[in-house]
């Protein structure tokens, strides 16, 4: 599916892959970085490097939610979302955006050992690293507990 949106400066052209959830789980992880291989095969110009470097930090950020659900006692359901933007005739932009949202329908993710802190400043580290850009937010309210993390990756010339 492509959407253009206009800004008054710049078009922008974006396609976006079909969300995926998985349950709160570290099994799935595995899962979620074969989805990630098998959406990224139907775009040309990723790099056996970039594709490493988006599994690596799809990983990082899925153990980020099951980590932050661990410490608060929670059960989640884990998205993750791709989307490229193409603006121009040779910029183009990879964004994929890992979630966390709180279900009752899921068993709560068992403890984990260390810290909140420790465990996401090892994978902030890798993510800051390889990404061309991240960020995170909270998303939703304080009944509805949710959180998103992004990487963008910029892609050589198609």
């Amino acid at each position: 599916m492509n959407r253009t949106r206009v800004h008054p400066n710049e078009p922008c052209t974006e396609r976006r892959w079909k969300s995926r959830w998985y349950p709160g789980d570290p099994r799935r992880i595995g899962v979620a970085r074969d989805d990630l291989v098998q959406d990224l095969s139907r775009l040309p110009g990723v790099g056996e490097e970039t594709e490493d470097a988006l599994r690596l930090c799809l990983s990082e950020m899925f153990t980020g939610a099951l980590t932050r659900a661990s410490w608060a006692g929670r059960g989640v359901v884990v998205f993750r979302s791709l989307s490229l933007r193409d603006r121009g005739p040779s910029q183009r932009v990879l964004r994929l955006s890992v979630g966390e949202r709180e279900s009752v329908d899921v068993a709560r993710v068992p403890p984990v050992w260390g810290s909140v802190e420790q465990a996401e400043g090892t994978g902030l580290t890798l993510i800051a690293h390889f990404a061309s850009r991240w960020g995170s937010r909270r998303i939703g309210t304080e009944e509805e507990w949710a959180y998103l993390m992004w990487v963008e990756f910029d892609l050589d010339d198609h």
